[in-house]
């Protein structure tokens, strides 16, 4: 059975600036969030183009590594749509798949400002599995945006 969710949230930085920014998400979220990540590593490809494989791990307070591997499966200027599928590490005990697809598009009536919208779709490892709650996943990613907006505005003002 499938699942998703969406996430949408409107940024300060300029439109082209954050679609760049996710473009090269394996070096800016770590810069960004830093609290979120203690290490990301290209393990495939660039890590910016379509077959890329990234590895992500953070440990959390009681000692535990979060991994995930993830693929990008598209990368589409035109849309500036980024879609990737986690196809390993330890985050795939919950899920049999998992999919992020992030837009980035010119907030509406304001043109240094940006509106990103995340859906994950995923599908439980096993149909009485447990997976994380989705309100936190929610809260990790809008956070996560927020994040890369004030680094991006940091580095270089709109």
């Amino acid at each position: 059975m499938a699942f998703n969710f969406e996430v949408e949230t409107e940024l300060k930085s300029n439109a082209e600036k954050v679609w760049d920014a996710l473009k090269q998400h394996a070096t800016i979220f770590p810069k960004a969030a830093p609290d979120k990540y203690d290490s990301v590593e290209v393990l495939e490809g660039d890590g910016l183009s379509v077959g890329s494989v990234v590895l992500f791990t953070k440990t959390e307070t009681n000692g535990n590594a979060t991994i995930m591997k993830q693929r990008i499966e598209l990368v589409d200027e035109a849309n500036k749509t980024l879609i990737y599928n986690v196809i390993g590490g330890n985050i795939m005990k919950y899920y049999k798949s998992y999919k992020s697809i992030t837009s980035v598009s010119d907030k509406q009536g304001d043109s240094d400002g940006a509106l990103v919208k995340c859906r994950v779709e995923f599908e439980k490892a096993a149909v009485e599995q447990q997976v994380p709650d989705p309100q936190l996943l929610k809260t990790f990613i809008l956070q996560l945006f927020h994040q890369m907006d004030a680094y991006l505005l940091n580095i270089t003002p709109n």
